[in-house]
């Protein structure tokens, strides 16, 4: 019979147990170290992985621009840090300088939204328009009766699906943008444009080599509407689904600037174009923007040039977005007292009044609003002319009744038709200023009734 027995007590036996309880310590803490390193591996692949992917497929569908005074891009670089903190975290070697670099930023960002606030820049938003008092009488000359425009936009895409319907070759696979409708000095005569677009994701497969057979021209004097045809069909359009979007074409070659909403003109011989005016902030640091030049487009073939505001062609109507010009419209109405007045005594504050219009004069484009007082009352100080193309903004303190109460007593005057009536023109008649409306019945039929 084998015995076996073992002394523990014996130092060599002392040693040896030291040295296998020092084993299974070691094997344990390089396995806890290899599965850590194996952690902090996936991890760092893990963000690396996620921060890529969200740089490129973000920058390719929201197109953000890569400037320091655009928020955007802020936000675009400050979403890669988040994540490469958030989730790579100290895998990665200069975590520590994402960490405090994403940290730095979003203070920074914070401070400097506080340099643009209406309450310590109230004087500098009052001077991005300047509008001069001028003549009424002197500067718009009166229009003979065939060139009043009488179509506002929506009896523009009213005319404009009509058309679409009679182009049978055409109406199954295009239809038209009814986004657009621009209006624009053709030839001196108004006129609204816009280009097709394709009928669904399908018909632009099957039609995208090609491109966009033309676009939709409509006389809003004599209500023509005419279907352009181009023998060098639209390539580049908002109705793009890849590279040849008009805002990804651009963004893709101006990374750098910052850019507004795309406007479809043509030019004198009728060539396509997309207009995109870009931007510089003129208060703060982010805010107060302003154009200082456009980027035009040839929508068939893809040519591209960027001018300053002073070098664009003069064919080109619309530079300044309307929206832009009332927010400085209604800045240089509220704030000329300072930001204090605008919100207690409010003297000599004004404001836009609702809606606006535009009007053809020497071969520019001009939006029209009125200027009423903060007090919200039924009448108009004065209205203001602004030129789309160069800004430049004149006053005209005549009193006058609001366009809509204009627009309620032309209804009124009919209200067994039950006719709508438009948004009024300006015009000059006899010397005065005249509101001209057009009433629409249901069908819309229109009836031209100067007011």
């Amino acid at each position: 019979m084998w015995n076996f027995n073992f002394d523990w007590n014996n130092d060599d036996n002392k040693e040896e147990k030291e040295n296998n309880t020092f084993n299974i310590k070691d094997i344990f803490n390089k396995a806890d170290k290899n599965m850590k390193s194996k952690f902090r591996q996936k991890q760092r692949k893990t963000a690396l992985t996620i921060a890529f992917f969200y740089a490129l497929i973000s920058y390719y569908i929201i197109l953000p621009s890569l400037n320091i005074h655009s928020r955007d891009a802020w936000i675009y670089v400050g979403t890669i840090l988040a994540i490469l903190v958030f989730i790579g975290g100290k895998s990665l070697k200069p975590y520590r300088f994402f960490r405090y670099t994403f940290a730095f930023m979003l203070v920074a960002f914070g401070i400097l939204n506080l340099f643009g606030a209406r309450i310590i820049q109230s004087k500098n938003y009052a001077k991005l328009i300047n509008p001069i008092s001028s003549n009424f009488k002197e500067d718009i000359e009166e229009l003979p009766i065939g060139k009043i425009p009488t179509l506002d936009r929506d009896s523009s895409i009213k005319l404009g699906a009509r058309k679409m319907g009679e182009l049978l070759d055409l109406v199954s696979q295009f239809d038209i943008d009814d986004t657009t409708y621009t209006q624009i000095n053709y030839k001196d005569a108004p006129y609204r444009v816009t280009p097709l677009k394709y009928n669904s994701f399908i018909k632009y497969l099957t039609n995208m080599r090609e491109g966009l057979p033309g676009y939709l021209k409509i006389d809003i004097v004599d209500g023509d509407a005419d279907l352009v045809k181009l023998e060098n069909k639209i390539k580049y359009s908002k109705e793009d689904y890849f590279f040849r979007d008009i805002y990804r074409y651009t963004r893709l070659r101006y990374p750098f600037e910052i850019l507004g909403q795309a406007s479809f003109e043509i030019d004198e011989e009728g060539t396509p174009y997309w207009i995109i005016s870009t931007y510089k902030t003129k208060v703060g640091f982010f805010d107060g923007l302003d154009v200082n030049g456009a980027i035009l487009v040839n929508a068939v073939n893809g040519d591209h040039q960027k001018y300053s505001l002073e070098e664009i062609p003069t064919w080109v109507d619309r530079v300044h977005s309307a929206e832009n010009i009332i927010d400085q419209l209604d800045w240089n109405g509220k704030y000329q007292g300072g930001y204090l007045n605008s919100i207690f005594t409010q003297k000599n504050v004004l404001r836009t009044t609702e809606g606006y219009n535009y009007l053809a004069l020497d071969d520019d484009v001009y939006l029209y609003t009125g200027y009423t007082s903060v007090a919200a009352d039924e009448s108009n100080v004065g209205f203001v002319l602004v030129n789309m193309r160069t800004k430049d903004a004149k006053f005209y303190p005549v009193s006058s009744a609001k366009e809509y109460s204009a627009m309620e007593s032309a209804e009124g005057a009919v209200q067994e038709k039950e006719y709508k009536a438009t948004f009024p023109l300006l015009l000059n008649i006899d010397g005065k200023p005249t509101y001209f409306l057009s009433l629409k019945d249901m069908l819309d039929l229109l009836n031209n009734t100067p007011l």
